[in-house]
Parts: structure tokens; C-alpha cells; sequence
């Protein structure tokens, strides 16, 4: 059934993620947090449903739920240098985030790149990371 419906429609031609949905059960504490801390301009809000970041060219939509339903883990990019990664980890941690281990390289030399990552958490326990990618010497 499936292989028939694919072999009659045209492929989808995806642009790039348009925008990303995380839950949050305080929406002013949403806003310091990806604003204050992070550095997100506010585009916009629904008072009382959602507040909305640029994060790139994405919009990264913050919506008001009675509880965090579980979900990806979105990987905020850096300067790709260890020292922009390790400051912006320590200001988190300086700031009374829950944050994960300190930073690491996850993968050496892939593709000409070390690829280092530090973990942290929203106001509503939702799980985040920077990500550096930092050439190979």
C-alpha cells in the first residue's frame, strides 16, 4: 500500500525546519531564560500560550503546558572555538542552571572537525546543548 501512494506522488521538497515547539509551564520564566540567558530575540508572543525566539533563521516557539511533555534535545550553535563553549557553559552554571557534564569532545577528527558539546536544562527541565565544531589542526 505504501510503495503504491509513494510511486504516485511527487517527492517532498523540505526547505528546513521552519520553526521548533518546546513545552514550558512558566512562560516569563521561558523568556529570561532564552532571552536573559541565551541571547534569543524575541519576535513575538500569544500572551498567556507562547513566546517566540529567532534562533538562526528558525523560530523557536516556548508553549504554555500544564506539564513538559518529553522531547528532542536541541543543539544551539556556537562560535566554533572551545573557549566560547566553556564560557558560555560556565555563565549558565554561574547563573544557577542545571547543567550536565562540563564540556567534552564528543568525536574527534569527523570530517576534518572535533565536535565538542556541553549539556544544560530549561526552566522546564527540558534538555538542551551547545555544540562547537572545532576545525582539526
Amino acid at each position: 500500500e505504501i510503495k503504491k501512494l509513494l510511486s504516485t506522488v511527487k517527492r517532498v521538497a523540505v526547505l528546513g525546519i521552519n520553526q521548533v515547539w518546546l513545552d514550558c509551564t512558566n512562560l516569563d520564566a521561558a523568556e529570561k531564560f532564552y532571552s536573559g540567558l541565551l541571547g534569543l530575540k524575541k519576535t513575538g508572543q500569544v500572551p498567556g500560550m507562547m513566546v517566540l525566539f529567532d534562533c538562526g533563521g528558525t523560530t523557536l516557539l516556548l508553549g504554555l503546558r500544564n506539564e513538559v511533555r518529553p522531547n528532542s534535545i536541541l543543539y544551539f550553535r556556537l562560535e566554533d572555538s572551545i573557549a566560547c563553549l566553556q564560557a558560555a557553559y560556565n555563565r549558565l552554571k554561574a547563573a544557577g542552571v542545571k547543567v550536565g557534564d562540563s564540556p567534552h569532545c564528543l568525536v574527534k577528527n569527523w570530517q576534518g572537525r572535533d565536535i565538542w558539546l556541553a549539556f544544560f536544562f530549561d526552566p522546564a527541565g527540558n534538555e538542551l546543548a551547545f555544540k562547537v565544531d572545532v576545525p582539526v589542526r
